[in-house]
């Protein structure tokens, strides 16, 4: 089937309930085929290493850090836990407001993977929105580049990047071709197979940029397809069938 056939709904997909399926129904989304053309509207790249002196407001620290120390400011009950860590350009501080539980999870000589933006304030290069994983355990959110969904409501990036893995994982072996292969090399695009795994899941900047030109080929291409076969059925006075045979398709575009 083509991937705007992929009919299925997507409480079909674990993890993903009736609260959730109505979260991602106010961005449109209600079907497999919808998520799997919920593009990300950005990526964040987790491959490259960032220590702490070269990162900036533009540019977050993407890093390997040891836990030094811990501080706080103000007084108790609004206390604000600061987290010391050291990679090998330097020492910066994790200011977790409203997250003191994170003392117990980032202890005083933990290794850890650290992505955030930094910024010089009060005499520290301090970051309060971050993330962070245990750097002795395999990587899950590190390592990669990292795709950036529209949100609504109560869904988490999280929760976006789970459906759609689960989506690729159980659906995207079931897709058909939807261009013939010589129109595909002459235009230098992907299959769609390779183009909506990618633009998900891209090994690279480059995968992601070249899987979103496949994809935007691929919906005007249909439209403009879509406009010549009706001003067609109008002329002849018949309809054309919504799914069009291959060898259809194959004949119209040459």
């Amino acid at each position: 089937m083509y991937l705007a056939e992929v009919s299925q709904p997507i409480t079909r997909l674990p993890g993903v309930g009736p609260a959730r399926a109505k979260e991602f129904a106010r961005l449109g989304v209600t079907t497999v085929g919808d998520l799997l053309l919920h593009l990300p509207r950005d990526y964040e790249d987790r491959i490259t290493r960032v220590p702490f002196s070269r990162s900036g407001p533009d540019r977050p620290a993407n890093t390997v850090a040891v836990v030094v120390a811990h501080s706080y400011v103000g007084r108790p009950p609004r206390q604000v836990l600061k987290v010391h860590v050291r990679d090998e350009s330097g020492v910066a501080v994790l200011v977790c407001f409203g997250r003191n539980f994170l003392a117990r999870s980032l202890p005083e000589g933990k290794r850890v993977r650290v992505y955030g933006v930094f910024q010089r304030r009060y005499g520290d290069l301090q970051a309060t929105t971050f993330e962070f994983e245990d750097a002795e355990r395999e990587p899950r959110l590190f390592g990669r580049i990292l795709p950036i969904y529209p949100l609504s409501g109560r869904l988490t990036q999280n929760d976006v990047r789970n459906a759609v893995t689960s989506a690729i994982e159980r659906y995207l072996v079931s897709l058909t071709e939807e261009l013939p292969d010589w129109l595909r090399e002459r235009r230098g695009l992907l299959t769609t197979l390779e183009a909506v795994r990618n633009v998900h899941l891209p090994p690279d900047e480059e995968a992601a940029i070249s899987s979103r030109a496949t994809l935007v080929y691929l919906e005007l291409f249909f439209l403009q397809l879509g406009i010549a076969l009706r001003a067609a059925d109008r002329r002849a006075g018949t309809r054309t069938a919504r799914t069009l045979p291959r060898a259809m398709l194959d004949q119209t575009v040459r």
